[in-house]
């Protein structure tokens, strides 16, 4: 973290105040206007507020004129605004540098300093590379991979490229470590307040595994291994039935660090002419380029179901329509896996929830009729296969090819048809319904709730079954608008967050996840008009 910019350490350094006993009150969108100087508040074991300014690299006298000084005098002035706090409320001020002061830099701040306190005025402290070094040792120093094969999983994912995709099942690995003395069956359960600093100490090593894609600007992979960490947090919360307040604190930091990503890659894209990487060769990008967007697009729509599910406002809903309405007009999507298809079908619920019912319901039937269709030849990658290894095949540099192999089997047929039936798609489920009703629905079922958070659940089981030959339109419509108990309870608290947790592991994508994602809808888009359940 002694080397990482402004924004990607930010979050780790919010860990480090909450493993030291600070409850963290708000941290700062990094564009917001009325931050106020102070991209940290939080409140120590003492009771006493602290605010702290985060600056990444060293600091020149210009630097320090220019851009620190005057959002550090406004953190002084100004008082920290939470409902947490009174009016009279009293704070400290810190100035964090993962850098050093360089030059003359160095005496005018110390000058500032002394200044401010002839003059009665609050002053501040400063934080520079060494301390933050001695600080992040000794957190690390609990938590570090001990065993060689995981510490050397850690080096190579942290030595990863910025602008590689995610190493999923590796980071998976490594999150597994972080809590093997709290998830495995044989563990013994430790303390409440070991549990909080584990959850604590394991978002600063995310963020330290991170700090490559951070610098690259790899939004995806950003956002993807944030939410491998959430799903870990919530299996641990899950599993040991913790109180909430000991283990919130770190969703609520995660929550900050995928809003802030999420805000950036829809501004740009937004910006962009065209989505292939690198921009300024896009011809090298073509095999992929629909598979990068089909990737954004799911992952564009999960966070406004997520955001239209708790906020009617939601700023960017025009900026995701948009995107999307040009991936659908241009044909800039492509189905290749069942995982794909949950991407589009996240996209298909996001035109719902948007208003647009037309599109929703092209693009949902377009991936029902594309299931159908080559149900009578091999099928479709299953969704656990990574649409990365589904390339390489194609380009035959494989090292272990992969074919398709569903047939008429699908773990996602199920809840495309719940949807269908949301969107009132009576006429073409009726037309289809033979060819559905010999197509057999694979569901996977771990063996505890908690394991449903796993990259690859240790234990459960595949059940299938063959939809009847006839259905009933009025149980269908019913059927899709029920709540459904066969998630994980997290979850069902929280049914805004299960789009996301979808695009990162598209093998959850069942039934129940379906109906749950289909509730958390905003009441202004609870069907479409006309489609009373009636046979």
């Amino acid at each position: 973290m002694i080397n990482a910019n402004e924004l990607s350490f930010t979050i780790p350094y919010a860990q480090l105040l909450a493993l030291k006993g600070h409850r963290i009150l708000n941290i700062s969108p990094k564009k917001a206007t009325l931050e106020q100087g102070k991209d940290i508040t939080s409140i120590d074991s003492e009771g006493v507020v602290h605010c702290y300014q985060i600056k990444g690299g060293d600091v020149t006298l210009d630097r320090w004129r220019r851009e620190i000084k005057p959002e550090i005098e406004v953190m002084v002035d100004v008082p920290p605004k939470h409902p947490s706090l009174g009016s009279d409320v009293e704070w400290v001020c810190h100035l964090v540098v993962n850098g050093e002061f360089k030059g003359e830099a160095l005496r005018e701040v110390f000058d500032t300093q002394q200044a401010w306190v002839d003059r009665g005025k609050k002053s501040f402290s400063t934080i520079v590379r060494g301390e933050l070094l001695r600080d992040f040792c000794d957190a690390y120093g609990s938590y570090l991979p001990r065993a060689l094969d995981d510490f050397s999983s850690f080096l190579d994912l942290y030595r990863e490229h910025g602008s590689e995709p995610l190493n999923k099942p590796l980071l998976a690995h490594l999150v597994e470590g972080f809590f093997s003395q709290v998830l495995p069956d044989e563990a013994k359960q430790p303390s409440n307040n070991e549990i909080r600093q584990t959850l604590n100490a394991a978002a600063i090593s995310v963020g330290y595994l991170l700090s490559n894609k951070y610098a690259r600007q790899n939004h995806v992979a950003i956002i993807e291994g944030w939410l491998m960490l959430l799903s870990y947090v919530w299996a641990v919360a899950e599993k040991t039935g913790l109180e909430s307040k000991l283990w919130k604190p770190c969703q609520k930091v995660i929550e900050r660090a995928l809003e802030d990503t999420f805000e950036d890659l829809i501004a740009e894209i937004k910006e962009r002419s065209h989505y292939a990487e690198p921009a300024d060769i896009p011809y090298a990008d073509a095999y992929v380029y629909k598979t990068r967007v089909t990737l954004l697009a799911g992952l564009v729509a999960a966070y406004a179901l997520n955001k239209l599910s708790t906020d009617a406002d939601f700023p960017r809903r025009q900026d995701v329509k948009d995107f999307l309405d040009e991936a659908l007009d241009r044909t800039l999507v492509v189905m290749k896996t069942e995982g794909q298809c949950v991407q589009l079908a996240l996209a298909a619920i996001a035109f719902h929830a948007l208003g647009d019912n037309d599109r929703a319901s092209k693009m949902n039937g377009s991936c029902l009729q594309a299931l159908l269709h080559f149900g009578d030849s091999d099928g479709f990658h299953d969704p656990y296969i990574d649409i990365q290894d589904v390339l390489r095949s194609k380009l035959d540099i494989a090292i272990r090819p992969t074919v398709p192999s569903m047939g008429r089997n699908s773990y996602v047929m199920e809840g495309l048809i719940l949807i269908a039936a949301h969107l009132g798609q009576r006429d073409a489920l009726g037309k289809w319904w033979r060819k559905i009703s010999h197509t057999s629905f694979q569901t996977f079922k771990p063996r505890d709730a908690w394991q449903w958070f796993y990259w690859r659940s240790p234990n459960g089981k595949v059940e299938g079954r063959f939809p009847a030959q006839t259905q009933s339109w009025s149980s269908l419509v019913k059927s899709a608008r029920q709540p459904d108990e066969a998630i994980p309870r997290q979850l069902r608290e929280q049914p805004h967050y299960v789009p996301l947790l979808l695009c990162l592991m598209p093998h959850r994508f069942s039934a129940a996840s379906v109906r749950n994602t289909l509730l958390a809808l905003p009441t202004a888009v609870p069907g479409i008009p006309g489609s009373s359940p009636t046979d």
